[in-house]
């Protein structure tokens, strides 16, 4: 019942939940962001779903894969954390282009090695 199709599913009602709250007065500001890393998850899942099962998958595939998205969703929530807190837009870029970008690399790594 919860296999990889409805946990992607609830991910997704977890994103329209988000768009909704971010819709309203005084959250504005977080909208680019999350809709950013929202397409980017979705481009992500799409090159996903066409490489599944494939054996002869690149490395540059995978990593694309990866950058879309487990990259782009900690990348945005990094950037989030740092606007939320009021931080001066030239950290709330370091947050987002480096801490966001380095740490789902060492997360998905970790993933893959304890599999």
């Amino acid at each position: 019942m919860w296999g990889n199709e409805t946990s992607v599913l609830v991910g997704d009602y977890l994103f329209a939940q988000v768009f909704v709250t971010v819709a309203q007065q005084g959250f504005v500001d977080l909208m680019p962001p999350i809709a950013q890393a929202t397409a980017q998850l979705c481009a992500g899942e799409l090159l996903e779903t066409q490489t599944r099962g494939l054996l002869s998958m690149k490395e540059k595939q995978y990593c694309d894969i990866i950058a879309l998205k487990t990259a782009a969703l900690t990348e945005c929530a990094c950037r989030l954390g740092a606007m939320a807190v009021g931080a001066p837009d030239e950290h709330v870029e370091r947050a987002w282009r480096a801490t966001g970008a380095t740490s789902a690399w060492r997360f998905k790594s970790w993933t893959m090695c304890s599999m």
